[in-house]
């Protein structure tokens, strides 16, 4: 029954989300028309006239998932240093609707952790995996993690990273390795892609260019057809693994070339057109060798770095002070600090789309280290240069 005796009376009827109320009684309205304001979504509005009575009954329904929380962007880097450990930043966009935490199961060792700029305290839950608490709504996640790479084979590296697991698939995901100049990357794969750096067509075309120049300069000095072969390939691979010796082949190709050349060239008529084509080769070929160099000189698969996750401040490393001197809310000390990633000098970048992390998922990549490359160009070098000295005659 109605408290108070009116002609008509204004009924708001609103109950928690998990409830659902039954109501007999009175004329239904919309709930502005009682002019109350609601505090949860499925409110009713009723018109009592009098003292007409109003009765409901509760049903209480079943949550499918009370709670949970959508990952928008990962954006996950690797940074293979030359000492052996793999430096990672995972920069992540959640839209929490309910969790009140985050729990990351990782093979790596957490080394530092911020949300929303503010550096985190590293904690574990239960199952030994590192636990960070969540506020509602949109929020950045930072989590920074170390692991080591595997062991060497000969003299190759080979490198397994493993991703931080999420409850939730990402719908945009990215995952970039970034490498020093002690490292030669020649293979990367996170499955289903695979890259094969060591061997990229246009270097595989500029060394066939190369080889087939040498070929036909050494063809110039009267060699035979094998043994030009072979030098010249000896000789090419040799440049393209070391800048100082494909400037040093350039050169000699390009003396030996102009010294057969001008000769031919006083007997010929120039005209117009010869003039053209003798220009368009000259060209071709400073091209060429332009090419050369900077393929040899320059990291394979290079690209400038891009973050596709905003940059997340570190309190722990920028306390702030207030103009007393005294710290402020916000500032904290004897939390981890944050570690910049370098650059590096390559950068091999995976893209996917819904990636879910929910079981493990490794990035694996084969190194090379460039003094082991050196020498192997070193050897080559000298290999080619006994060639040389036993075809000195015939030369």
């Amino acid at each position: 029954m109605p408290p108070l005796e009116a002609s008509v009376q204004y009924v708001l009827m609103e109950s928690h989300p998990l409830l659902r109320p039954r109501v007999e009684g009175g004329q239904h309205i919309s709930a502005s028309e009682t002019g109350l304001q609601a505090r949860f979504r499925g409110a009713q509005g009723f018109v009592l006239s009098g003292a007409e009575p109003l009765a409901w009954s509760v049903l209480r329904l079943e949550a499918l998932r009370t709670t949970s929380f959508a990952v928008r962007t990962a954006h996950h880097v690797f940074f293979l240093s030359a000492d052996g450990n793999a430096l990672g930043e995972s920069q992540i966009a959640i839209d929490n609707q309910g969790s009140p935490d985050l729990v990351l199961p990782m093979r790596a060792e957490p080394t530092f952790a911020s949300l929303e700029g503010e550096a985190m305290l590293l904690t574990r839950s239960e199952g030994g995996d590192l636990w960070l608490p969540l506020s509602p709504g949109p929020q950045q996640v930072l989590v920074q993690h170390r692991q080591r790479l595997l062991d060497t084979v000969l003299v190759l590296v080979y490198a397994e990273l493993w991703l931080p697991q999420l409850a939730a698939p990402a719908t945009q995901a990215t995952v970039e390795l970034r490498t020093p100049q002690e490292w030669v990357p020649l293979y990367a794969e996170m499955a289903p892609e695979s890259r094969l750096l060591a061997f990229a067509l246009p270097e595989l075309l500029l060394l066939l260019a190369l080889c087939g120049w040498t070929e036909r300069v050494l063809a110039a000095l009267s060699l035979s057809r094998g043994r030009r072969v072979l030098l010249a390939g000896m000789l090419s691979v040799a440049a393209v693994l070391s800048s100082p010796l494909l400037a040093l082949l350039l050169a000699a190709n390009a003396g030996l070339t102009l010294a057969w050349a001008l000769p031919q060239m006083r007997r010929i008529r120039w005209t117009l057109a010869r003039l053209v084509v003798l220009a368009a080769l000259g060209a071709a070929l400073m091209g060429t060798a332009g090419l050369l160099v900077h393929c040899a000189a320059s990291p394979v698969d290079s690209a400038p770095v891009r973050s596709e996750a905003s940059t997340v401040r570190n309190l722990a490393q920028e306390p702030t002070e207030s103009p007393t001197g005294t710290m402020v809310a916000g500032a904290y000390q004897g939390l981890p600090a944050r570690v910049e990633l370098p650059p590096g000098a390559r950068q091999m970048i995976f893209a996917r789309e819904m990636l879910a992390t929910q079981e493990p998922q490794a990035v694996r990549a084969l190194l090379l280290p460039r003094r082991a490359l050196r020498l192997l160009a070193a050897l080559v070098a000298l290999l080619a240069v006994g060639l040389v000295l036993s075809q000195h005659r015939a030369l």
